[in-house]
């Protein structure tokens, strides 16, 4: 896959974390890094220090390795492309995010990516938080929002792109929905998430294994609006899918819209578990439910 070039003005070099030595060598564009192995950042070996007077990186592509700080060290690289320009993210397989990379982008309906292209084995962000961003409110009250898209492939393994750290949303009274694209399977694991937004799933698997409220915090944040399964943007042979996970019994208050869409929603339990739907169910195209036996 060739590498998205740097954004800033005549730049057009891949910035190469191949060593912690060009760690403090950012020229404001992309961060990429190919061969297996892990980088650790140190309190003196940071992006942010080195490139104080100049813009973050656009991008980090990270094809393989392990990308975490040293134990103490609180590292955070702030990610600023739009999905018009590329993803902001890119994960291969095996990947390791243990660093916050915020999602940085305060405008009403832009859209920003993470993209996962392995296929073979699943890449995971576990760092301690992880932000997305977004506006907050017009002069006359209206909220308003961006959107943060997860873009996944359907590799190998059961589960693409994991994502065990709790994502917030910045500023905390700020708006941001998600949406869920790719054939692959997104695995939320962290059950009090404080991003603000309406989840919506175009294709692909959404995975959780915790209660979901109607508001408060929760493992698809603080919201009270209803999880949409299919969109208009579902395309035929498209599989919009939220399903549970776990041991335990679930429950699920708040409620499904089912959008008129092409592909195949489906929702339900990929565990042998109860779970209960208590809010409304809207539908606009066919449902499939789904539970494993």
């Amino acid at each position: 896959m060739p590498l998205p070039r740097c954004q800033s003005p005549g730049c057009r070099t891949p910035y190469s974390l191949r060593s912690t030595v060009a760690a403090g060598r950012d020229r404001g564009g992309l961060a990429c890094e190919a061969p297996p192995g892990s980088l650790r950042l140190a309190l003196h070996l940071t992006v942010v220090r080195a490139a104080r007077s100049r813009p973050p990186p656009y991008s980090f592509v990270l094809m393989e390795g392990r990308f975490l700080t040293e134990p103490g060290s609180v590292h955070q690289h702030n990610l600023r492309s739009l999905a018009s320009q590329g993803p902001a993210l890119v994960l291969g397989d095996g990947v390791e995010l243990g660093f916050n990379t915020p999602m940085e982008n305060y405008n009403n309906g832009d859209e920003m990516m993470v993209q996962y292209v392995g296929t073979q084995s699943c890449a995971r962000i576990t760092a301690g938080m992880w932000l997305l961003c977004g506006p907050t409110t017009n002069s006359v009250g209206t909220r308003l929002y961006n959107t943060h898209i997860f873009d996944v492939n359907d590799g190998a393994d059961e589960v693409d792109l994991e994502i065990s750290s709790p994502i917030g949303i910045y500023t905390s009274i700020a708006n941001s929905h998600v949406r869920k694209s790719g054939a692959g399977t997104l695995r939320l694991k962290h059950g009090s998430n404080t991003f603000r937004g309406t989840t919506i799933i175009r294709n692909g698997r959404l995975l959780v294994a915790s209660n979901v409220p109607k508001g408060g915090n929760s493992v698809l944040g603080n919201c009270t609006a209803d999880v949409v399964i299919g969109d208009a943007g579902t395309q035929p042979g498209d599989a919009p899918t939220f399903v549970f996970e776990g041991s335990a019994s679930r429950t699920f208050a708040r409620g499904v819209s089912v959008g008129p869409c092409l592909g195949s929603p489906t929702l339900g339990s990929i565990s042998n578990i109860n779970a209960t739907f208590s809010g409304a169910l809207t539908l606009n195209s066919r449902l499939r439910l789904f539970s494993a036996s």
